[in-house]
């Protein structure tokens, strides 16, 4: 499993306890932009790598990842296909100063080795109600699946339903804003 670093330690912590081996490609601070070495990050991935792991927007750092460095990362993972990429995209919505947020399952045919992760909690500033949700092909969605129904036993049915009825409402104006996103945004 390869992650940009700084990474989230439960992320390392889950993958180790499942018997992976963690890599990390640095992100460096150049001129006040976050960036990474596209050459570095190759050079972690070899044949046995399975899963890399994208924060979009990152976090800690804050870090956005424009459509090219996309596209570049996309040309890497081209020549590597048996590597899926778990997409956290749990700020989606949430970009600032005017920065286009770009899936990365969206650039190409990388739906198709993606699965997205969106988060409630961080979407809609209701973190302790642990809702989330992900998009992703089928055929990599039945093998998660099959891991989540054996390892959540304790569902939170009403904040499944509120967040299900409220997703389209976060797409109308809200608090003088042209959406509730729009809202939140400007409140952070």
């Amino acid at each position: 499993m390869l992650f940009f670093e700084p990474y989230y330690t439960q992320y390392v912590n889950y993958a180790e306890f499942a018997g992976a081996r963690v890599k990390t490609a640095p992100l460096k601070l150049v001129n006040g932009e976050w960036q990474y070495d596209l050459d570095t990050f190759e050079r972690q991935i070899t044949p046995r790598t399975k899963v890399v792991m994208l924060t979009n927007p990152h976090n800690p750092t804050g870090k956005l990842f424009t459509r090219d460095e996309l596209l570049k990362l996309t040309e890497i993972l081209d020549r590597h296909p048996q590597i899926v990429v778990v997409s956290d995209d749990v700020y989606y919505h949430l970009a600032f100063d005017g920065r286009e947020h770009n899936l990365f399952a969206n650039i190409g045919d990388n739906f198709k080795r993606t699965v997205t992760v969106f988060s409630a909690g961080k979407l809609m500033n209701c973190t302790g109600w642990k809702v989330g949700w992900l998009m992703g092909p089928a055929d990599l969605v039945k093998h998660i699946s099959y891991v989540h129904e054996s390892a959540v036993f304790n569902l939170n049915v009403p904040g499944q339903v509120a967040i299900a009825r409220s997703l389209d409402e976060t797409l109308k104006p809200f608090g003088g804003k042209p959406t509730y996103f729009d809202y939140v945004r400007d409140t952070f």
